[in-house]
């Protein structure tokens, strides 16, 4: 389950971190705010982080903390969507401080799982691979965004990142939260055969 859930994550990052490429052009050329408003949204945004992160300390369960990674990563998927639809600044911002809060919880919950779902003696492999792969998906994020913004346009290209991003976890989420549920279930006890 572990690993799926890496993928989701991995899918996320790309279509966040593209879409934080984009974000300066979408608030200068396409809602003509310029730095401050770029600082505004970022500011928001920051403090949505922290909302989230403390807000992660108040789930005790490991599959709560799932469910609410996974929920996290939909919703935060949905909000980029919305970013590149924003009509002012300030719709902007309000996206942002959701965004932010559940990236905030994101960023708290998979390290929890992480160290739930990993032995003591696989952790330091297990988390060289992951990060491998987290590094790699912000590389490809950055080189994403940095084609297609000149491509389509900031507005076009966040949406269809958020869009996309979203179509691939309504595939992966489900196999994860089965994953998740089969680890869960007790097994089946089975009759003995009667001679």
């Amino acid at each position: 389950m572990l690993w799926t859930l890496t993928i989701c994550l991995a899918v996320f990052i790309v279509g966040a971190e593209a879409s934080n490429v984009l974000e300066v052009f979408l608030i200068r050329d396409a809602l003509h705010a310029g730095t401050t408003g770029y600082g505004i949204v970022s500011a928001v945004a920051g403090c949505g982080l922290l909302a989230g992160s403390i807000a992660a300390t108040r789930l005790s369960s490991p599959a709560r903390r799932v469910t609410v990674l996974l929920t996290c990563l939909v919703a935060t998927a949905a909000v980029i969507t919305a970013d590149g639809l924003a009509p002012t600044l300030t719709a902007l911002a309000a996206l942002a401080a959701v965004g932010g809060f559940s990236n905030g919880l994101i960023n708290a919950t998979f390290g929890a799982v992480f160290v739930q779902r990993v032995r003591d003696s696989d952790r330091g492999r297990t988390g060289a691979t992951l990060n491998a792969l987290t590094r790699t998906a912000s590389l490809a994020a950055l080189a994403l965004g940095a084609l297609a913004g000149p491509l389509i346009g900031p507005r076009t290209a966040i949406t269809a990142l958020g869009a996309t991003t979203l179509l691939l976890l309504a595939v992966l989420v489900p196999r994860t939260t089965n994953q998740l549920r089969r680890a869960a279930s007790p097994p089946a006890l089975t009759t003995p055969a009667v001679p």
